[in-house]
């Protein structure tokens, strides 16, 4: 939402969104990332995982879905 209004009231093009990093990470956090940046680097900012095998769920817990690395 918060891009869209940037994009129609601003003319501020989409580069960066916000992401939240939970559940079996070091550090659970929200991070403003640019887009395309990679689930790992993303994870290696929130500490890195606390397991070894784990899933990426993209897109919330209700509408997400699996994601690859």
């Amino acid at each position: 939402m918060l891009n869209t209004y940037l994009a129609l009231t601003e003319g501020k093009g989409v580069y960066e969104k916000y992401i939240s990093v939970v559940g079996e990470v070091k550090e659970p956090m929200t991070l403003k990332v640019p887009l395309g940046m990679r689930f790992d680097d993303i994870i290696k900012l929130a500490g890195g995982t606390t397991v070894k095998d784990f899933a990426l769920l993209s897109g919330g817990a209700m509408t997400g879905r699996l994601a690859d690395e």
